[in-house]
C-alpha cells in the first residue's frame, strides 16, 4: 500500500493533538510579539525543557513527573509549535527562540535556570548559554544540531568562541 506512511502519519497527527482546554495547567504569556504556551510542574530550582522540532511541550510529560520532584519544571512550546498559533516571521532561527526564552524567564521572573534542550531545542538552549551565560545554572544538550555554521555568527558578539 504505497499510502501507508501517509496516513500512520496523518493518524499520528489526529490523535496527538488535544485541546487546549483538556490540558490543565496550561498557561501562555506574550513575549517578544508572540504568544508561548508553558506549564510549571514541582518545586525546587527551575529546570526549563526545550523541545526539538516537530513536538511540543508535551514531549515531555514522561519525565516531568519524576524530575518534578526535584525541579520546579517548566515546559513550554517554541513559538511555531502546538498550541501557540503565532504568526510566521522571516529570518526565524535559534537565535530567534534563545530571545523567546530569555523573555519567558523575564516573565516568569526566573533570573537563572538549569536548562535541557533536545535537538532543535538544544541548538536554541546552546544560543541562550552563549549570549546569556549568567542566567544559565547548568546546560544539558541533548542531540543539538551543531555544524561548522555555528562558527560563523550572525551578530557580533553571539556563539561559541574558537579556543
Amino acid at each position: 500500500m504505497a499510502n501507508k506512511p501517509l496516513f500512520f502519519f496523518l493518524s499520528f497527527i489526529l490523535f496527538s493533538c488535544h485541546s487546549v482546554e483538556n490540558n490543565p495547567g496550561l498557561q501562555s504569556v506574550t513575549v517578544n510579539g508572540v504568544r508561548l504556551h508553558y506549564r510549571i510542574d514541582g518545586t525546587g530550582a527551575p529546570l526549563i525543557l526545550i523541545h526539538g522540532s516537530i513536538v511540543d511541550y508535551r514531549y515531555w510529560q514522561e519525565q516531568v513527573p519524576v524530575l518534578s520532584r526535584h525541579f520546579q519544571v517548566i515546559t513550554y512550546s517554541r513559538r511555531y509549535n502546538y498550541p501557540n498559533d503565532n504568526k510566521l516571521e522571516p529570518n526565524h532561527s535559534a537565535i530567534v527562540e534563545a530571545g523567546d526564552l530569555l523573555g519567558l524567564m523575564n516573565a516568569l521572573k526566573i533570573e537563572k535556570a538549569n536548562i535541557l534542550g533536545h535537538s532543535y531545542g538544544g541548538y536554541t538552549a546552546l544560543w541562550f548559554a552563549t549570549d546569556h551565560p549568567e542566567r544559565v545554572k547548568k546546560l544539558i544538550l541533548a542531540e543539538p544540531p551543531l555544524n561548522a555554521g555555528f562558527r560563523i555568527c550572525p551578530t557580533e558578539g553571539a556563539g561559541l568562541k574558537n579556543s
